[in-house]
């Protein structure tokens, strides 16, 4: 674990240059969450960031395929908004990424959460060379890289965002070519766009958490930000194990533009064009089951 020269602005910590270290560190943090990273066999380490699950259906093929989909990263640059534990950087690596930046502030700030911590003792134990800046999200408008990123994931983030509007359009600046959102799910039954603020503890009891929005607010929040063409596909962990869950969240790939998708997702599978007519009143009326 080193600092040194980096392409980009700010100075960061280079991990993957620490010697291999035994997963018996990993035995003894008692894993508090979900985005399981897989070391070696039966082993793992995880943090604990919105009840996801890093597999669907237990199937360790699938990886991180709900969330990225038909996505092509061989040779992409990937920033990681929130990255906590490293989860889907480590995964954007194993996939062909060429360069990757985890940034977080708040699970890397405080001991509680453990997320830095996880995150080198996993990079040290995977020799996978994450990039790392300590940057919180509402600040993504003042930095500028000299790198552009061709995919930007930004998963378990919308909604603790006190002004998420402004982050989104500035994730679109850093963006070449997709950008993957995750967020909660609220206001279904209004086929209008809109986000449901939560003053208090509304949501899982956690004053963290402000904002729960519908499909169509989510889709026009993403096309008035500047990405061309917006797909939909539900929470993999929900679609997979918890179908009365199906509708609390979703995951939106954004597309800049006509090309980035031909370059990247040709055959965007079961993912749900929400340009196309009727997409965005089904899901309004429940239908989050249907991809």
């Amino acid at each position: 674990m080193f600092e040194g020269s980096h392409p980009l602005d700010y100075p960061c910590l280079i991990v993957g240059g620490m010697p291999r270290v035994s997963s018996e560190p990993f035995r003894r943090r008692p894993a508090r969450g979900y985005r399981r990273i897989h070391l070696v066999p039966f082993n793992g380490a995880a943090g604990w960031h919105c009840f996801l699950s890093a597999e669907v259906s237990g199937n360790p093929g699938t990886r991180g395929s709900g969330f990225s989909g038909p996505l092509d990263l061989s040779g992409r640059n990937v920033l990681d908004i929130g990255a906590w534990n490293g989860f889907f950087s480590f995964e954007a690596l194993r996939r062909g990424a060429a360069l990757v930046l985890a940034t977080d502030s708040v699970t890397w700030k405080y001991p509680e959460y453990r997320g830095r911590e996880t995150l080198e003792l996993a990079a040290a134990e995977l020799g996978l060379p994450v990039n790392t800046l300590e940057l919180d999200a509402p600040e993504l408008d003042r930095v500028n890289f000299k790198v552009t990123f061709d995919v930007v994931l930004s998963l378990c983030m919308f909604y603790h965002l006190i002004d998420p509007i402004k982050v989104v359009l500035a994730l679109r600046r850093h963006t070449r070519q997709v950008l993957v959102l995750e967020t909660v799910h609220d206001g279904l039954a209004i086929e209008r766009p809109s986000m449901i603020f939560y003053p208090n503890r509304e949501l899982n009891d956690d004053p963290s958490n402000w904002w729960g929005t519908n499909p169509a607010a989510m889709y026009w929040l993403l096309r008035r930000a500047g990405f061309g063409q917006v797909f939909y596909h539900p929470h993999p962990m929900h679609a997979a194990g918890a179908p009365h869950l199906l509708r609390q969240r979703g995951v939106y790939q954004a597309f800049v533009d006509d090309a980035a998708l031909a370059a990247l997702a040709p055959e965007p599978q079961a993912w749900v064009d929400l340009d196309a007519p009727g997409a965005l009143r089904s899901l309004s009326l429940g239908n989050f089951g249907s991809v």
